[in-house]
C-alpha cells in the first residue's frame, strides 16, 4: 500500500519538513513511521571493492546496536550492501528512489525494495508516481537522503562520485559527514580523501 504524505501531515518526518524549501511530497512503501526514526546514511561506489564490504557491514552493526536506521539510495555497490546488511542486523533500512513508483517495476533493485518492506523498513519517492529516471531525479534523491539523515558515511568514492551531491546537501543542513579513509591507491578512496581533507570527520 502506497502512503501518500505533504507537510501537513503528522507522520512526515520532522528533520526533511525543517531542511528542505518546498519540502516534496513522499509517495512511500513500507512503515511510514521508521522516516522519524533516527537514521544513519551510508553511500558510496556503485563499483564497491572488497573493501566495502568489510566497512559496510560493521558500520552497520554498530548502528544496529544502537538502534539506529540506515538510509542509502539503493543503487548498487555500497548502497545495495548498506540496505541488505541493515536487514541481517535486524535494524530499519531506509531506501530512497530517484524516480517515481510507476517506474518501480523496472528497477534493477526491486527484489531488495520488496526486502526492505518485508522486515520492516520503508521505501520512499519523492516525485509524483510518472516521473521517470533523470540525472536531476537522482541529485533530488540524494538531497532528500541528506534532509532526512542525522550523519552522512561515505564509504569509496571516486573523485566524480554522484555521493557529493549528498554531501553538498548534507553541508548546507548542517549533517555531519564522515568519510572512511582507504587505500591511497585506489580510486575509489580518492572522493573520500578529498573529503576529509576539505574536513570531513
Amino acid at each position: 500500500m502506497i502512503t501518500n504524505l505533504d507537510t501537513t501531515n503528522t507522520a512526515y518526518p520532522t528533520k526533511a519538513r525543517n531542511r528542505l524549501v518546498n519540502a516534496p511530497k513522499l509517495q512511500v512503501l513500507g512503515d511510514v513511521n521508521v522516516l522519524s526514526t533516527t537514521s544513519i546514511a551510508v553511500i558510496g561506489s556503485r563499483y564497491a571493492s572488497d573493501y566495502s564490504t568489510q566497512v559496510v557491514p560493521a558500520f552497520v552493526q554498530e548502528f544496529a546496536n544502537r538502534r539506529v536506521s540506515v538510509i542509502s539510495g539503493l543503487a548498487p555497490g555500497v548502497d545495495y550492501m548498506a540496505h541488505i546488511y541493515a536487514i541481517e542486523c535486524k535494524t530499519p533500512a531506509i531506501g530512497v528512489l530517484g524516480f517515481g513508483l510507476n517506474y518501480l517495476y523496472e528497477f534493477e533493485n526491486y527484489d531488495l525494495v520488496k526486502k526492505i518492506i518485508e522486515h520492516g523498513g520503508c521505501v520512499v519517492s519523492p516525485f509524483k508516481s510518472s516521473q521517470k529516471p533523470e540525472k536531476f531525479t537522482f541529485i533530488e534523491r540524494n538531497k532528500l537522503i541528506a534532509a532526512l539523515c542525522a550523519a552522512v558515511v561515505i564509504v569509496e568514492a571516486t573523485i566524480k562520485s554522484g555521493t557529493f551531491y549528498t554531501v553538498q546537501s548534507a553541508v548546507e543542513f548542517d549533517v555531519p559527514v564522515f568519510a572512511v579513509p582507504g587505500n591511497v591507491f585506489s580510486k575509489n578512496s580518492k572522493g573520500t580523501h578529498s573529503l576529509i581533507k576539505s574536513g570531513a570527520y
